[in-house]
């Protein structure tokens, strides 16, 4: 992960005077290998899949996987790397959220638990599982660790008062 990750900043750099803004995506779009990039102009989201597809080709590193509710910016593209559902209800997921292309609509899975945790222990796991790296579902997170906040005074595994986690689901 590291090694791509500097590889990727180093390529970003080294064509960041021929492709300013192409490689100021680059730098910010990408968590490991998992590009995703939104723009509301449907020219410049072509002009940047061409540039990054470029930049990324000199070292090898072709994207694949290509999705967009736009289906004119997977024209010209491999089949092979784009995937695009058959099915307007089917919603491919990456980096821990759900995206319909078809329907344009991004979700964030958030599991209810069969039974609220019973101790601080188990209240901090089921926290620390809470994959968003984009920060899209803060609202629920904090929410979360405002929890964390009433355990705070509990021992690690001493049982939660019955109030937290009955309020838990």
């Amino acid at each position: 992960s590291f090694l791509a990750t500097y590889t990727l900043v180093f390529i970003a750099k080294k064509y960041a005077e021929k492709f300013r803004e192409a490689s100021e995506v680059i730098l910010k779009c990408f968590y490991v290998d998992d590009f995703i990039f939104s723009c509301n102009d449907r020219s410049y989201a072509l002009k940047i899949r061409d540039e990054v597809r470029f930049i990324l080709e000199q070292i090898s590193f072709p994207l694949r996987k290509y999705l967009s509710n736009n289906l004119e910016l997977l024209e010209g593209l491999p089949e092979a790397d784009v995937e695009m559902p058959e099915d307007d209800t089917v919603a491919l997921k990456t980096l821990g959220i759900k995206y319909n292309p078809k329907a344009d609509e991004v979700s964030i899975p958030v599991g209810k638990l069969e039974t609220p945790p019973k101790t601080k222990a188990d209240l901090l796991s089921e926290i620390a599982g809470m994959f968003d790296p984009h920060g899209w579902a803060g609202p629920v997170n904090v929410v979360a660790k405002l929890f964390m906040k009433r355990a705070r005074l509990l021992k690690w595994n001493e049982e939660l008062p019955e109030d937290v986690k009955e309020s838990w689901n």
